[in-house]
């Protein structure tokens, strides 16, 4: 998650805290039992990671694919093709573990989730996305394909911790499930801090919640700030006033306050508008209202 700015405002109080922070359904197939490093990828394939082996792999670096029908945290929804890449690697320069900038876009293009879940929604950020590029054996040798493969992150365990949930042995039921039970997927949090004193993100402790469970803070909405390309970075006063045309909207109770995080300096520096809005129970801890 890219770091924000944090905008907490109370309902009908214009209070400010500025702090940095941070298509058809694919069965699974019997496993292949060849070597990770030298098989390509099958759509349907399972896998087993945890998720902080699957976010630093740039290449697979785990075991052969497993039955669907046993347990597993990863599915492959689509093999895609990175074209036009002619560089002898596909790290970058800087970073022999890390894709270059022309690869990570080409990877993340081939990859979009809509291919496996077309409705999926933008507040269901408990659905992760992934992929993974030959070797570097593979890659000298010509290949270009990109695995690409889904994932569900577990409630109960804190940003910097997050694991899995077991995925079904029919990929067809996580699709339906994500269209008929949506809230199922959304981004929401609980910590043991008061709403008016810690935001969702900003709380080291805070663990992601079930959001049909009455959690203490949901992602609830987001825009953009209206300026240019260009424009000088807002001043807090700016940042108020845009953010609350954009969050107030979503709060609906007198118990409840919005929090929207903002691009960084960086951020604003590199295009970054967007503005997400969080809604919090105005409580002391979980559990307890104020």
């Amino acid at each position: 998650m890219s770091p924000k700015r944090s905008l907490l405002a109370l309902v009908g109080v214009l209070a400010v805290a500025v702090s940095l922070a941070g298509c058809s359904l694919l069965p699974g197939i019997p496993a292949v039992n060849a070597s990770p490093s030298t098989a390509k990828p099958i759509i349907g394939q399972c896998w087993n990671a945890t998720t902080t082996q699957a976010a630093a792999w740039a290449d697979w670096q785990g075991t052969a694919a497993t039955q669907c029908t046993g347990s597993h945290t990863l599915y492959t929804y689509q093999v895609g093709k990175i074209s036009g890449e002619t560089a002898s690697s596909w790290a970058d320069s800087g970073d022999s573990t890390q894709l270059s900038p022309e690869v990570q876009t080409k990877a993340d293009d081939a990859c979009a989730i809509s291919k496996l879940l077309p409705h999926l929604k933008w507040n269901q950020q408990l659905i992760e996305q992934y992929f993974f590029v030959p070797t570097e054996a593979q890659w000298k040798s010509g290949a270009r394909w990109v695995r690409c493969d889904v994932g569900v992150l577990a409630t109960g365990t804190t940003l910097d911790n997050e694991s899995f949930t077991a995925l079904p042995s029919k990929i067809s039921s996580l699709v339906s499930s994500v269209s008929s039970d949506p809230v199922r997927y959304e981004f929401c949090m609980n910590s043991t801090e008061s709403v008016t004193d810690v935001g969702p993100l900003d709380n080291p402790d805070a663990t992601l919640g079930d959001c049909a469970k009455d959690p203490q803070w949901k992602l609830a909405t987001r825009g953009n700030l209206p300026e240019s390309a260009g424009a000088p970075f807002p001043d807090d006063a700016t940042a108020n006033t845009e953010s609350t045309k954009i969050c107030s909207p979503a709060v609906t109770g007198d118990g409840e306050i919005w929090l929207a995080y903002l691009p960084t300096t960086s951020g604003w520096a590199s295009g970054d508008r967007e503005v997400d809005c969080w809604v919090g129970q105005k409580q002391t801890s979980v559990g307890q209202t104020a």
